[in-house]
């Protein structure tokens, strides 16, 4: 990606035809190559105990592409279906299993994982322009729902709210005084590691509670505390566009 990203819009881009890339779909291939990165920003960490500096790179959000960020999305999709969807009746989940002797010799021996297709192929080897390609048109447009439900459990079926499951506990009588009630569902990183893996955010040192004392959103800044807690400042830059291949090299068969 750091190196064809650049290409890849070059030649997607065309301007007398007017074809281009949707905003969204750039924002998010370029959110990707920022994810992670300490040197794009951090939320700066502090153990009171033993005074020692954490710093926790900021996430691209990413709805199609970033392993992370959707790792972190499947885990929050898993609990709102717990807390919030699926009523609370015995429910049968069935999952392909292996013997154990067989478990490790396909965990590491590839050829054992893959089945021909009927024309003999074993795998698919794209070229980094069209793997990108497959990966821009996963992307969702933006307030596009990438989970939807149906039958009883649809946000307008009738019969919703005699099956989904009730609060755990029932919110207080709001008072003129009290000021309006949060609604929304998201669910913080440290709560989803928590509840999911048993993963409290503890300092690795002490075992003590961490406290958030700053949020770095400059690079300058962001370069100057992280020199000082001797952690890496480099970003990654993406490689220049190189210019078009000419037909004998493929053309444009990577968009197909």
């Amino acid at each position: 990606m750091q190196e064809y990203l650049l290409t890849f819009e070059q030649q997607w881009t065309d301007q007398a035809s007017g074809r281009t890339l949707p905003k969204f779909v750039t924002a998010e291939l370029h959110g990707f190559m920022s994810c992670g990165i300490l040197g794009r920003g951090f939320a700066h960490l502090y153990c009171k105990t033993c005074r020692e500096h954490y710093a926790v790179a900021f996430s691209c959000k990413a709805r199609a592409v970033c392993p992370s960020c959707l790792g972190r999305r499947m885990n929050e999709g898993a609990l709102n279906l717990v807390d919030h969807v699926l009523p609370d009746v015995p429910l049968r989940q069935f999952v392909l299993t292996m013997p154990f002797p067989l478990r490790f010799p396909l965990a590491f021996d590839g050829k054992l994982l893959k089945k021909r297709w009927s024309d003999g192929t074993a795998c698919v080897d794209l070229a980094p322009l069209a793997l990108i390609a497959r990966l821009a048109a996963l992307v969702p447009p933006p307030r596009k729902h990438v989970v939807r439900y149906f039958g009883v459990l649809s946000s307008h079926a009738t019969s919703r709210s005699d099956v989904v499951p009730e609060p755990t506990e029932p919110a207080p009588a709001p008072t003129e005084q009290d000021k309006p009630k949060n609604t929304s569902r998201y669910i913080s990183w440290s709560e989803l590691l928590r509840r999911t893996f048993g993963i409290e955010i503890l300092c690795t040192k002490c075992k003590s509670q961490l406290r958030l004392i700053a949020l770095i959103k400059t690079e300058d800044l962001a370069k100057k505390i992280l020199t000082a807690m001797h952690l890496p400042v480099d970003i990654p830059q993406l490689r220049p566009a190189r210019p078009p291949p000419h037909k004998a090299g493929g053309g444009d068969d990577w968009l197909n």
